[in-house]
């Protein structure tokens, strides 16, 4: 059977990719939407797509980009958005694609800060294409909010209504001075001229200004004087969530995912460890959330009964992921026989996510940090397996089999990353001077 790790990467390449060309050309209907999503939620969490399983994580902390504490497998209603987004993204290019001029000839589309306003009888693609951009929703607002212009010669650029200064238009920042402008639809360029080689800006008004709207004709001209006007370049159109200004669907699917569960990350530390195989990276990120199956886990989903959630190893308390992990007497004893074994002393930290996050803090240099995150993985992975082999194979608590086990396990991860760490579970189990000696030699 697939590891949950391998699931994911299944959903990834063909779950999430199969309906890509429908998603790129239509709005998705809502109950589409959830189909697929249940079929993909089931896979992950069953290994099958009619059977249902435990969901031990919310599905919108799911698909979330790893970074911000998810498994980064994107939502569809997102992708969905994203690939519509892109025809709107590219109708604002300077191309000459045939359906660009097959769309201008029928709609003569008129643009207000990269938002295109079509004119006719619309057809059904279009206005699905549009119907993402409704302001009254959080994310058509969010879509609109992260389309600027990076101002060139200004003429192509709608002063009052572009976002091109700050991050709004100017006349959502000047409403009173937007209303009294003689120009309200004028381009950038349209309000000033060239003068001996430098740009002066001359906004003309219907009337003369009040003692209130002169101050804000100040503040205004404060907010243009660092601007500059460059005869001959293009203006440019900017999609803010990319450091470069393009736009990409990724970016664009990370931004509503985002928003679409706009809390807090519910963990601080990395568990996306270089050189741990992708089963315990994903075996982490359900450990830092409490969300392993442990005996008080499967307790809180009625799967056991209160007299059967003590741990495995103390039978004395409850079977927490941070007990069993942390706090029992026997994971003590693993984690200290660990900082004994490279020298170090200190307490433990009371959670998992402040021990993966603290642990590196505790040797020096990159290579040394690198490895000592792999320890802390192959040691958890290696409690949790113990844990496994004494419920389901009668196995018994040994304190040195587990400690080799983790050695073991650690000389073959950094040997996969590298072929020239040629240290085995035994020469670490005599000495971590071999880890050592390597990271000196690495770095």
């Amino acid at each position: 059977m697939l590891s949950m790790a391998g699931r994911i990467c299944l959903i990834k390449s063909v779950l999430s990719s199969l309906p890509v060309y429908y998603m790129s050309s239509f709005l998705m209907p809502k109950g589409v939407c959830n189909l697929l999503t249940s079929i993909q939620r089931r896979f992950l969490w069953s290994g099958v797509a009619k059977q249902k399983k435990i969901c031990k994580v919310q599905w919108r902390f799911v698909v979330k980009a790893r970074k911000e504490g998810g498994l980064g497998l994107g939502s569809l209603m997102s992708k969905n958005i994203s690939m519509l987004f892109k025809w709107i993204w590219r109708l604002n290019l300077p191309d000459h694609a045939l359906w660009k001029q097959v769309t201008t000839h029928f709609y003569s589309p008129t643009f207000e800060n990269g938002i295109p306003k079509l004119h006719g009888h619309i057809s059904p693609f279009w206005k699905d294409v549009l119907s993402i951009l409704d302001p009254n929703s959080v994310i058509g607002l969010v879509l609109r909010e992260n389309i600027k212009f990076k101002i060139g010669d200004g003429s192509s650029i709608l002063f009052w209504s572009d976002v091109w200064i700050g991050s709004n238009a100017l006349r959502s920042i000047f409403p009173k001075l937007y209303q009294i402008s003689t120009f309200r639809n004028g381009l950038v360029n349209g309000m000033g001229q060239w003068v001996n080689d430098q740009w002066r800006w001359n906004l003309v008004w219907r009337r003369k200004l009040l003692s209130y709207e002169e101050q804000q004709y100040h503040h205004l001209l404060s907010m243009l004087e660092p601007t500059i006007i460059r005869q001959g370049k293009d203006d440019k159109l900017i999609w803010s969530c990319n450091s470069d200004g393009s736009f990409s669907v990724k970016s664009c699917c990370t931004l509503i995912d985002n928003t679409s569960s706009a809390t807090d990350k519910v963990f601080e530390a990395n568990v996306w460890i270089k050189g741990a195989p992708p089963k315990v990276q994903v075996f982490l990120w359900l450990a830092v959330q409490d969300k392993v199956s442990t005996r008080a886990f499967l307790h809180q989903r009625t799967v056991l009964s209160a007299t059967q959630a003590s741990c495995v190893f103390c039978s004395s308390n409850l079977e927490t992921s941070e007990h069993l992990f942390i706090h029992c007497n026997f994971s003590r004893s693993v984690w200290m026989k660990v900082l004994d074994w490279w020298g170090i002393q200190c307490c433990l930290p009371r959670t998992i996510d402040l021990l993966l996050l603290q642990w590196p803090e505790m040797v020096h240099g990159k290579f040394q940090r690198s490895a000592w995150r792999l320890i802390s993985s192959s040691t958890i992975w290696g409690i949790w397996l113990l844990r496994n082999k004494i419920v389901f194979e009668e196995g018994t608590i040994n304190l040195f089999d587990c400690f080799f086990t983790i050695l073991h396990r650690v000389a073959i991860w950094l040997h996969s990353q590298d072929s020239n760490f040629n240290y085995t579970g035994n020469d670490l189990l005599r000495s971590s001077d071999g880890i050592k000696l390597w990271c000196n030699k690495k770095s």
